[in-house]
């Protein structure tokens, strides 16, 4: 098998799968909407309007960062969400996209807004509270539609302008996740900083994770093909499927070159590219197009291609969702992974060394 170093599986994802971008200048501009104690006073909740500003406009971007009430000095769960920052939790300090930065680009979901609390049960923002980790999330709706409309709406032509092929809404998305984290160093938010992205934008966490090694680890949830799969399951999607129903997501190109033949390395290659730092990969028993054999056969190819990594993966009960018992294992996995105590030991904030 054909191995490669880190700068050159970027760059042959970059030409052949996700494209490159932005192709203008961008500054990043943050400003505090809000600082509040909530969630009955066990958390922080921060609310900061982000400006990405090109010479063709300005675009915002709501995110929101909940930290233990006592310390913002633990790690952070770094991720985008599908239907807006409120929804993750009940709690009210939450902003809502539309106080803050406009509304949602909904398009082809669903209308516009979501209930406050709608995917809760996605986040465990209690759990991650109560285990000492944080949340910073922004919507990735914000940026545009997730739909062909994506090229001519929102961020992407502000970002493109007359190179409007060049990218594709993966690149766009991991790209805002890594402005995000620029955001959090900025700010001094968080000791460590762990993608995490579930379905498409477990596919987003992947590759934001691979191309910027400030990220301390990843967690991809159900991610399938062209993330943690190797998709060789009959039923699985595979990216002729993509390609055909998604060509969006990816680089102009990205058809043509499924047609020729994918020159790109398999899963197992993209996961071992992210050690040393720890990766987690999770699937489900009844997400037969995210291909949860395929992705555990990556996980164990992973950890012969990198030895010195720190790979984790579970097979759980289910159709294609987050639960806590996901999050349960997830946050045990990084309880070792970052050298914290173990969860009855432990008091938010006494992280110990990330996995560079």
């Amino acid at each position: 098998m054909p191995t490669f170093d880190r700068g050159e599986l970027v760059s042959i994802f970059v030409g052949a799968v996700y494209g490159e971008g932005p192709a203008q200048p961008v500054s990043l501009r943050v400003e505090t909407h809000s600082d509040t104690l909530d969630l009955e006073s066990a958390a922080r909740v921060r609310n900061l309007q982000i400006e990405l500003s090109s010479p063709l406009g300005v675009h915002p971007l709501l995110l929101s960062v909940i930290t233990p009430a006592t310390t913002e000095a633990v790690p952070l769960m770094v991720g985008l969400n599908f239907r807006g920052n409120h929804t993750v939790s009940t709690d009210p300090s939450i902003a809502l996209p539309s106080a803050v930065s406009g509304p949602l680009h909904y398009d082809l979901f669903t209308e516009d807004p979501q209930p406050r609390g709608a995917y809760a049960s996605r986040w465990q923002v209690p759990m991650l509270i109560e285990r000492g980790y944080g949340l910073a999330t922004a919507c990735y709706l914000q940026l545009g539609p997730d739909s062909p409309a994506l090229r001519t709406t929102g961020a992407f032509p502000l970002l493109q302008g007359s190179a409007p092929g060049s990218w594709g809404g993966i690149g766009l998305w991991a790209w805002v996740m890594q402005r995000v984290l620029d955001v959090l160093l900025q700010e001094s938010l968080g000791t460590e900083h762990i993608a995490f992205g579930h379905s498409r934008l477990g596919k987003t966490a992947l590759w934001a994770a691979v191309q910027d090694e400030r990220f301390a680890g990843v967690i991809a949830n159900n991610s399938g093909c062209m993330g943690a799969s190797m998709s060789t399951a009959a039923d699985a999607e595979t990216p002729a499927l993509l390609a055909e129903v998604r060509p969006y997501w990816f680089a102009e190109g990205f058809p043509r070159h499924v047609e020729e033949g994918p020159t790109w390395p398999d899963a197992d290659v993209l996961l071992s590219a992210i050690a040393p730092r720890p990766v987690y990969v999770a699937s489900a028993t009844e997400d037969a197009p995210a291909d949860p054999a395929g992705e555990r056969a990556a996980v164990q190819r992973a950890r012969a291609l990198a030895p010195e990594g720190t790979f984790g993966h579970h097979l759980r009960e289910g159709p294609h969702d987050v639960t806590a018992t996901d999050w349960e294992r997830f946050l045990t996995f990084f309880d070792h992974a970052l050298g914290t105590t173990p969860r009855e030991h432990r008091t938010p904030g006494t992280g110990g060394s990330s996995m560079h």
